[in-house]
């Protein structure tokens, strides 16, 4: 047996710089079986008194995978599959070939990885041992994060958007000892911009400045390569200790109110269940040795972290990106995923390349555009091909740019636009489906069906989540009157709560222990569960960042020409947009001081004011300075104003009788004229707004 497996070995490894195709491929004809069984019905009401909703998803996962509950379960499983076949190809430059290395070879870096931090940071006792990643995804990445799964090192990704101060809060709230950095600038901004307790950093890529780094470090801190971590770990490999699926596995840090983030504790059944729910979901399809992935979005976040372990899972390899975004689509055709994860940013991107290339004749254009509807009403009925004339022309070059073997795509962050989801559906005749979630969700927590040719968003409940809608009396919602509330969910992905967050914790639980979403839903004829609104006010943008408004809207009041000030945003859109009651007389005397002088606005009314241009983006650019000054991030300034001399008091319901903002009702009373913001686009040149 041994020898067999050596001699497979071998060849593999004749063959290293690119594997052979030992995966059958892909059929790029039609798929008929990707259409769910559960369009017409995508949940089932469980506590008609309470409102309760659960999945119609079978759990298949409780047969297929009985004995796995933790992610070395998930590594071992694709191991038993796929021991001598590629797992992870990561290439240099968009010019070379990918070079793989297996299953087999993965579990010995992971295992010596894993002995290796442990000699340097000991068994985990008491309390918990966290090991921070940072950097873009790697090999390093992934053996790390299982490296420290094997060991009972709680794995936690520090990602390059948090900022010092939020960077300085995780190494001082977890008391991090040890941390993965890329390179060697990540290794000296961490060694020379922070106080911490860290003992220990590893450097994935060696170079000079690493090794001068390594000859110069303070006395209390030592530094590795990754090579030198795993040959200490192959020359004193340690025992793996007992794993109990409820230990905690990871920390994800995610955005938080008063500007520091809060770390997500996921333990290895949340995350192991979530993975399950999403082979659940796909009902048999795309769980195979075939499968291939490409991993560009970041594993800092749990989305990616899901994809790419349910590939490992299956058996399946991973390409890493090379150079993204840039090198995303060469990346692609080379690696040919079988499912495109992403997020509708990047969707969109892809979408205006193809459009820029297409002529701009409007007869070819209203030819597309038919094409597409054509399709789109014949996928509505389960067909999903490309065998005609017209699409070959249309759209094979495309679907060969994307590496030709699409078969699904997976959106998720953000909402993605009606007519870029069509325009998907049609030109890789594939299933698009949109899934809702967050990271205290351990990722998806609904998703739209295989083959459901709606764009309504939200969709069917995954299997271990049940759901309800909770009344909302702030905003005069009662969930059993209006089929509208706040989304809460309960079952095994849902997260514990915040690390060393008891407060936040309480408020991310209702009384009876549902983890409230902030999100505003409802559920549709079928069950399926559509997000209509937010009944927080933090709210996420179009590339998945998001944004505190109290923490925005204070900074702003710092500026001498705000009086009241609203921030808005939309998942829908890249920018927020404010609401401003200015101070009118000191808009006058800046005007008038200001050095581009606009004589005109000398002599204008308030209402006038409000309505010139030039008088907007002075306003805008002054907030946006006031907010760089107070270190505000360029996604968090506005791009569009609305000016406004309506006064807000508590007689006219914009303000409450504490005198606060009454978000809603000011989102409310100004909703069209915010719209109008929205299509009218960015006020301000990127540089003057602060991107």
């Amino acid at each position: 047996m041994y020898l067999l497996r050596d001699l497979c070995y071998a060849f593999y490894i004749l063959d290293k710089q690119y594997p052979r195709q030992y995966r059958k491929e892909f059929s790029e004809l039609l798929i008929y079986k990707l259409v769910s069984k559960h369009l017409n019905q995508q949940s089932i009401l469980i506590d008609s008194a309470e409102g309760i909703r659960g999945s119609v998803f079978p759990k298949r996962t409780e047969e297929l995978l009985p004995f796995v509950h933790t992610l070395p379960d998930v590594l071992q499983h694709g191991m038993e599959k796929s021991c001598y076949l590629p797992c992870i190809g990561t290439r240099r430059t968009v010019n070379e070939p990918y070079s793989w290395v297996t299953y087999y070879e993965v579990n010995l870096m992971v295992n010596a990885f894993g002995s290796g931090i442990t000699k340097f940071l000991g068994y985990p006792k008491s309390g918990h041992s966290f090991v921070g990643i940072t950097g873009a995804n790697s090999l390093e990445w992934v053996v790390a994060m299982f490296a420290c799964a094997n060991y009972r090192h709680v794995f936690t990704p520090l990602y390059s958007t948090l900022g010092n101060e939020a960077l300085q809060h995780i190494l001082n709230q977890t008391e991090m000892r040890l941390v993965l950095c890329r390179t060697s600038e990540e290794a000296l901004h961490l060694i020379n911009d922070f106080s911490s307790s860290l003992q220990y950093i590893v450097i994935c890529r060696q170079d000079e400045t690493g090794q001068k780094l390594k000859a110069s470090i303070p006395p209390n801190l030592k530094v590795f390569f990754f090579e030198e971590v795993l040959t200490v770990g192959q020359g004193d490999p340690r025992s793996k200790p007992e794993i109990n699926p409820d230990d905690l596995m990871s920390l994800g840090y995610t955005s938080g109110s008063t500007g520091l983030p809060k770390g997500v504790m996921t333990t290895h059944r949340s995350f192991t269940t979530s993975i399950k729910g999403t082979v659940d979901f796909m009902e048999g399809n795309y769980f195979s040795p075939n499968l291939r992935h490409i991993s560009y979005l970041p594993l800092a976040h749990i989305y990616e972290q899901v994809n790419l372990t349910s590939i490992l899972l299956a058996g399946g390899c991973v390409g890493m990106v090379t150079n993204p975004p840039e090198s995303l689509l060469s990346d692609m055709a080379a690696i040919r995923p079988t499912v495109f994860t992403a997020v509708p940013r990047v969707l969109t991107r892809i979408r205006g390349e193809y459009y820029k290339k297409f002529p701009k004749s409007p007869t070819m254009q209203k030819r597309l555009q038919h094409l597409i509807e054509t399709k789109n009403a014949e996928q509505a009925k389960g067909i999903y091909d490309h065998k005609s004339l017209t699409d070959k022309l249309f759209f094979k070059k495309f679907r060969k740019a994307l590496g030709g073997r699409v078969s699904a795509i997976v959106s998720a962050s953000a909402a993605l636009d009606p007519e870029v989801m069509q325009f998907f559906r049609a030109a890789l005749s594939c299933p698009v489906t949109e899934t809702y979630g967050m990271t205290e969700l351990t990722g998806g927590s609904t998703a739209i069906p295989l083959g459901d040719a709606s764009t309504r968003g939200g969709g069917a409940v995954l299997s271990y989540f049940q759901v309800k809608l909770k009344d909302v009396p702030e905003m005069d919602l009662i969930a059993a009157r209006d089929n509208r509330g706040e989304v809460c969910f309960r079952g095994p992905c849902c997260t514990k709560g915040y690390y060393k967050d008891p407060e936040n914790t309480k408020n991310l639980f209702d009384e009876d222990g549902w983890l409230r979403t902030g999100d505003i839903g409802q559920f549709n004829a079928n069950g399926g569960l559509n997000i209509i609104d937010r009944c927080k006010s933090m709210f996420k943008l179009a590339q998945g960042e998001y944004i505190a408004p109290e923490k925005v809207e204070g900074i702003y009041l710092l500026c001498s020409l705000v009086r009241v000030v609203l921030i808005d945003g939309c998942s829908k859109y890249p920018f927020s947009v404010v609401v401003v009651l200015p101070d009118f007389t000191e808009l006058r005397r800046s005007l008038v001081e200001s050095k581009t002088k606009q004589p005109t606005t000398g002599s204008l009314s308030d209402d006038e004011l409000c309505r010139n241009m030039y008088v907007r983006q002075f306003v805008l650019e002054q907030m946006n300075k006031t907010g760089r000054q107070n270190n505000l991030k360029g996604f968090e300034l506005a791009k569009n104003i609305l000016l406004t001399n309506e006064e807000f008091s508590s007689s006219s319901g914009l303000l409450t009788p504490t005198l606060k903002l009454a978000r809603f009702k000011v989102r409310a009373h100004f909703h069209d004229a915010i719209q109008r913001l929205y299509g009218e686009g960015e006020l301000l040149p990127s540089a003057r707004g602060g991107v």
